[in-house]
């Protein structure tokens, strides 16, 4: 399992370059992305077949949820979901409001994106 040179390390390090991980820190990172995968995709496929929506959807409605009124702007929802400008708009917005989950409406403010 020799994913990584890690005889350098300790001569990079010293020089100020990045340490990489030791063997068996590897192991545990390898561990850790695996495990975390694995719950991903299990949650994902519960949601899917329970309520019919993937598992960053149920994210949004709880941040949604959680937000004062229920609302959110567009970007809120986005940066609070690690979301990109372009992604935020598609599909969750409008799965959202065909789901009956989101509504758009007007800002209070022109020029601003809307709130859901």
């Amino acid at each position: 399992m020799d994913h990584m040179n890690t005889a350098p390390a300790a001569a990079s390090a010293s020089a100020g370059g990045p340490r990489w991980l030791t063997e068996e820190e590897q192991r545990v990172w390898r561990s850790y992305i695996e495990a975390a995968t694995l719950l991903e995709d299990h949650l994902d496929r519960q949601l899917q077949r329970d309520a019919g929506m993937p598992h960053v959807y149920y994210g949004l409605l709880v941040k949604l949820a959680e937000s004062p009124q229920r609302r959110l702007r567009m970007t809120e929802l986005a940066m609070s979901a690690k979301i990109t400008r372009s992604a935020s708009r598609t599909p969750s917005p409008a799965w959202r409001r065909a789901a009956g989950y989101g509504v758009r409406t007007a800002p209070p403010t022109s020029g601003a994106s809307s709130p859901y």
